[in-house]
């Protein structure tokens, strides 16, 4: 009767390291689950009104985009996040984000709406430097800053810097629709063609306009793969710029369509205008890398 073959057991090693994996994502899955429970918690009333006093309004209309941008920046980026510290980063993270949390309370507490939001983006961070270790900490970093944009600006400095913005822009209109022909003026912000008058508003050449433009090109360049530091570079020189174009071809048009087509027709389509901005700045940012790309040099294999 010939011999039996040996049955192989499985061995106890394989039982642990089966068991240690499936430990080790259940706790990542438990560390995910915990940061953003907190930051939803605490970052949904903040939004909420923001929403309400500050982004229903015409020159932020660009807010809640530069929101979804950065939490879709996030979500990319969450592959480059193991969920294991080292003690003294874990402290770090924990003192960072109970400041943030004292700050966020004050500002709440204090309709000091700035203090609120800065304390939200550093109750974040520190939560995030405390369960996670990051690859790839400039890219996370480029999210944390591009969150100050979402921040509202005091009152006292955008008065400061609006007005150069909007008397410099009505210039650049008044002169450039002067020499194609048209009966057009300018007194300070007010534009006069034909038989009608238009303001310069904050939502057509405002601070805040022009800082969430170049938070969209900055977005764009965190998410469109970009070949050489040159090209990078070039994009990055390119957001003022273009932020400017931008601002220029919105008051343009608006100008044109109530001189073509009456103020009733320009009033309806101004907040309308803030959404063809953003669309046309994405453009100009598709345009620009183009062309970059096409001019960079080729890398052989």
């Amino acid at each position: 009767m010939p011999p039996r073959p040996p049955v192989m057991l499985p061995s106890s090693a394989g039982f642990g390291a089966g068991t240690s994996a499936s430990d080790g994502r259940r706790g990542r899955a438990l560390a995910t689950g915990l940061v953003v429970a907190a930051v939803a918690l605490l970052g949904i009333p903040t939004f909420t009104r923001f929403a309400q006093v500050f982004w229903s309004k015409p020159d932020d209309t660009h807010a809640p985009i530069v929101l979804i941008g950065v939490l879709l920046g996030f979500w990319h980026e969450r592959r480059a996040l193991t969920w294991e510290t080292a003690p003294a980063q874990r402290g770090v993270g924990l003192f960072l984000a109970l400041v943030g949390a004292v700050l966020l309370a004050v500002g709440r507490a204090q309709l000091f709406f700035q203090l609120e939001g800065a304390g939200l983006l550093l109750f974040a961070l520190g939560s995030v430097c405390a369960m996670a270790v990051c690859t790839s900490w400039k890219r996370l970093a480029l999210l944390f800053a591009l969150g100050l944009f979402l921040i509202p600006l005091p009152a006292t400095l955008m008065d400061a810097a609006l007005l150069p913005l909007k008397l410099a822009l009505t210039e650049a209109v008044v002169r450039s629709l002067a020499a194609a022909g048209l009966p057009v003026g300018s007194h300070g912000v007010i534009i006069s063609i034909g038989f009608y008058q238009l303001q310069v508003a904050d939502a057509c050449a405002g601070l805040r306009s022009m800082l969430a433009l170049t938070a969209i090109g900055l977005l764009f360049i965190h998410f469109v793969p970009v070949r050489g530091r040159h090209t990078h570079a070039m994009l990055l020189a390119l957001i003022v710029p273009i932020a400017l174009v931008a601002n220029y071809c919105r008051v343009a048009t608006l100008v044109l369509l109530t001189y073509g087509l009456g103020g009733d027709f320009s009033d309806r389509a101004h907040n309308i205008a803030g959404y063809a901005e953003i669309a046309l700045t994405l453009a100009l940012f598709v345009i620009a890398h183009w062309a970059l790309e096409r001019r960079a040099p080729q890398v052989r294999p």
